[in-house]
């Protein structure tokens, strides 16, 4: 008999990892009925990875009322796994480019925040880990949104609190530290990451990546001078060499972002689900 591993990852704006191994398995069993179909649906921490998730563990969807990514309130999911206390978040249910027309995007005005409100909700169930999936995003606030949702606050040199969004990195000086949500240090955040792109630069999260969330090259000069300047903050804040953070560029400057206001591992995205599928031993002895 032979044994066939299918481990796709999504078809983009065409079939689901998970859809893609039914359908091929479909059309092996006409020609070989008696095939040992072995389905590994797989991804790499953007959108999909709930989906490709659920279908590993004994999880629950959460359903959550969050913002989006230009701060209108919308229907968010999220999954909740009892037995281990894990969470898996993936930050393009709330704050991705999947939710937007392209007429509408528009990153130097778009926000994590929605992101923060589903890891809030998660934290109030009493979670120990959360594996957060970065990847899809329509942002490029350097996670603030997220942040702010957490109890960060972002002051402006007169004090006043900064409105979370891309646009605006430049006029935080400060951050306060003081109403942050008080499980946050209790819990281990796990971040699915693959790009190693730093947070700015020639390589970094603006001159990759903005294009195609909607900035102009105005709009990318401006967001590179915000993430250059903000940087400096999170270095005399965190006291940590930004540049030196791999991956910090990932979805808009989230990379930096989970480490410095989450305590977050990055790490691969894809290892992380294969981990998850105890892959390795699934395609052991496959033809």
């Amino acid at each position: 008999m032979v044994k066939l591993v299918l481990a796709p990852d999504k078809f983009k704006n065409s079939l689901s990892a998970l859809q893609f191994c039914e359908a091929v398995e479909a059309g092996i069993k006409e020609v070989h009925p008696q095939a040992e179909i072995v389905k590994r649906p797989l991804a790499d921490g953007g959108d999909g990875t709930i989906e490709v998730i659920k279908f590993y563990l004994n999880a629950e969807l959460i359903r959550v009322e969050v913002h989006n990514p230009f701060f209108e309130k919308i229907s968010a999911t999220y999954l909740y796994s009892e037995d281990s206390k894990t969470a898996f978040i993936e930050m393009a249910e709330a704050s991705g480019l999947k939710l937007l027309n392209e007429a509408a995007f528009d990153c130097k005005n778009a926000t994590t925040f929605g992101t923060g409100d589903l890891i809030v909700n998660a934290l109030n169930r009493d979670v120990k880990t959360i594996i957060l999936g970065l990847g899809g995003s329509a942002t490029n606030d350097c996670g603030v949104g997220m942040a702010t949702a957490l109890g960060y606050q972002f002051l402006d040199k007169k004090g006043k609190e900064v409105k979370p969004i891309g646009a605006n990195l430049s006029q935080i000086k400060t951050i306060d530290v003081s109403k942050v949500h008080p499980k946050l240090k209790t819990v281990n955040f796990q971040i699915a990451c693959d790009v190693d792109n730093p947070l700015y630069g020639e390589n970094g999260s603006v001159y990759t990546y903005a294009k195609q969330k909607g900035a102009s090259e105005l709009d990318m000069e401006m967001l590179e001078h915000g993430l250059v300047g903000f940087s400096k903050v999170l270095e005399q804040t965190f006291e940590i060499g930004i540049l030196s953070v791999k991956g910090a560029g990932a979805a808009g400057g989230m990379g930096v972002a989970s480490k410095v206001f989450l305590n977050g591992e990055l790490k691969s995205g894809i290892q992380l689900v294969k981990d998850l599928a105890n892959f390795d031993q699934s395609i052991k002895d496959a033809d």
